[in-house]
């Protein structure tokens, strides 16, 4: 009988002994598994880099083809014509009267704005430009405009006007014109406060005065301006 006990205590301690192998043998087999795990993942990531570090060196040796080239030089050249009317535009913003004289032979439209007939002999080339009534309109060169302002009585006065903007800027008449758009819209002029009216027609020159006077008198005469107060001031300011 003891004999038995003592086989199945034996027993008993070599299944103790099975299960703590397996345990143990279990644990190794988890811990092989995660090192080979981290193994492959460290394996594809430097795969990755490296891919990406070939693609790039493929990117940087890259050899333009004749047709790439063509169509990169077609390109700059776009840009260029973009670029270029800009810098002409900024160029030819401002005209002096130099400038004019590389132009002289352009040909440009001459107004009369006088009440009356206007007449002028080109001394360049003798012609006679004849400007009958108010409104009529001439053609000459740029030359013989030029040589009208050395007389200064047509264009300074003025008698007649050019409707061109590189000639008011090239012999300075931005204000001189500003004073004859006034002058040609009186209704526009008579609506303003009776100061602002009475500075404008004080800053007149004598020509675009005299031309206001007669257009004036005739719009009082025919009962074209009906306020007392503003026919008073433009008697007084104009002398009628």
């Amino acid at each position: 009988m003891e004999d038995k006990i003592k086989e199945f205590e034996v027993k008993e301690e070599n299944t103790d002994k099975l299960v703590v192998e397996k345990v143990e043998e279990e644990k190794e087999e988890s811990a092989e598994k995660k090192t080979t795990k981290k193994k492959t993942t460290t394996k594809k990531k430097t795969t990755k880099k490296t891919e990406e570090k070939e693609e790039e060196k493929k990117v940087e040796g890259l050899e333009l083809t004749p047709e790439m080239m063509e169509m990169f030089k077609k390109f700059m050249e776009s840009q260029q014509k973009v670029a270029e009317p800009k810098a002409q535009k900024k160029v030819d913003e401002k005209f002096t009267k130099a400038k004019l004289y590389e132009i002289k032979d352009e040909i440009v439209p001459v107004r009369n704005i006088l009440d009356g007939k206007v007449i002028y002999i080109s001394p360049k080339t003798k012609i006679k430009y004849k400007w009958l009534e108010k409104g009529d309109i001439e053609y000459l060169s740029i030359e013989e405009v030029l040589a009208m302002d050395s007389k200064k009585l047509y264009l300074r006065t003025p008698l007649l006007i050019v409707d061109d903007k590189r000639i008011i800027e090239g012999l300075g008449l931005e204000k001189l014109y500003k004073d004859i758009e006034l002058v040609e819209n009186i209704d526009e002029l008579i609506e303003l406060e009776e100061e602002e009216i009475e500075r404008i027609i004080k800053g007149l020159s004598v020509g675009c005065k005299n031309n206001l006077r007669d257009e004036v008198n005739k719009k009082i005469k025919n009962c074209e301006i009906r306020d007392y107060m503003i026919v008073n001031m433009l008697k007084r300011l104009l002398d009628l």
